[in-house]
């Protein structure tokens, strides 16, 4: 999905979106069963 880019943020760069995504896939491949889960996939 594409993610609008908000106009002229110095607080964002395509690292902030690439490490978002990647750390999105990885916790939600599947659904964390506990807390202690989703805190070790992180």
């Amino acid at each position: 999905d594409p993610i609008l880019w908000p106009s002229r943020s110095p607080n964002l760069n395509p690292l902030d979106f690439s490490l978002w995504d990647y750390m999105k896939n990885v916790v939600c491949e599947e659904a964390p069963t506990t807390r202690e889960n989703m805190i070790q996939r992180i």
